[in-house]
C-alpha cells in the first residue's frame, strides 16, 4: 500500500489538517489563504518524502468472560475491556494491525518546527491526518479481501481507546513483530517509534450482519459516536 493507492479527495484530506490543527470549525472563507497554502505543501512534502508501511496479523477471537470482559485472541493474548468486547461483540477473528509513516515523517516536523513553529504546527497535523488517511486505505483494502468470504471489519479500535489499556500497545507490536516488518518500536514509556504510528484491532463480522459502515471512515464513526461535544478536534456533522 502506498500513497498512489491514497484515493482521499484534497480538498477533504486538507479540511483534515485544519481539524488536527484546532481549526475544524473555522468556516472554509475565513480561513487564511497563505494557511492553506502551508497545508497544502505540508501534504505534497510528506508524500514526496515518507514511505508508509503496514502489517496486519488475523487472530480467533474467544469471549472468554462477560463478568470481566475478558477476550482472548488466539489464545496468545488476554484482555479485559469493556469498550472492546462491544465493538468485537458477534465477531469471529479479529485483525491486529499497525501503520506508520516512517521516520521521514519525524524529520519532517522536527526540521519544520526548527524553522518557525507554525509550520512545524502544520506539518504535525499534516502528519496526522495523512496517517489516519493511509489507515483508513488499508483497511478498505482489508475489508476487499475479508468480502471475498463473505465478511466485513468493524472501526479501528486502538490500545488507549476507552477502557482497552494502552499497556497492550507493547503486546501489539510484539505480537505483529513491527521491529521488523515496517521499523515501528516502542519507547520504555509506551510512547510508539516513528511518533506517527499507530496500532489497532478490527474485528472480522459475518457478511450476514447489517453492516454498519463497511465503507466508512473509521475516525468520523469515532467522532460521531463519541459524546464529547466541546472537544477542539471535533469534526462537525
Amino acid at each position: 500500500m502506498t500513497w498512489e493507492n491514497l484515493s482521499e479527495p484534497e480538498q477533504q484530506l486538507r479540511q483534515e489538517v485544519l481539524r488536527y490543527m484546532g481549526m475544524g470549525s473555522v468556516p472554509q472563507a475565513e480561513v487564511e489563504k497563505r494557511v492553506c497554502d502551508g497545508v497544502d505543501a505540508a501534504v505534497a512534502e510528506l508524500r514526496r518524502q515518507t514511505r508508509p508501511r503496514f502489517v496486519r496479523k488475523i487472530y480467533s477471537l474467544d469471549f472468554l468472560n462477560e463478568a470481566d470482559w475478558s477476550l482472548s485472541f488466539g489464545g496468545v493474548l488476554t484482555v479485559r475491556s469493556r469498550s472492546l468486547w462491544i465493538n468485537l461483540r458477534d465477531c469471529r477473528e479479529a485483525v491486529f494491525f499497525a501503520a506508520t509513516l516512517g521516520a521521514e515523517a519525524d524529520q519532517l516536523i522536527c526540521r519544520a518546527s526548527r524553522r518557525d513553529i507554525s509550520r512545524g504546527l502544520i506539518m504535525e497535523a499534516a502528519a496526522t491526518a495523512l496517517l489516519e488517511a493511509y489507515c483508513d486505505a488499508c483497511q478498505m483494502q482489508l475489508e476487499e479481501e475479508r468480502n471475498q468470504k463473505q465478511e466485513t471489519l468493524r472501526p479501528r479500535f486502538s490500545p488507549g481507546y476507552g477502557d482497552f489499556d494502552i499497556i497492550h500497545q507493547k503486546d501489539m507490536v510484539h505480537l505483529l513483530d513491527t521491529p521488523r516488518q515496517i521499523g515501528m518500536t516502542l519507547t520504555g514509556g509506551g510512547m510508539l517509534v516513528p511518533a506517527k504510528s499507530v496500532t489497532a484491532v478490527m474485528g472480522i463480522a459475518p457478511w450476514t450482519e447489517k453492516k454498519t459502515g463497511s465503507r466508512q471512515r473509521c475516525h468520523i464513526h469515532g467522532c460521531e459516536a463519541c459524546g464529547k461535544t466541546d472537544c477542539l478536534y471535533r469534526r462537525n456533522k
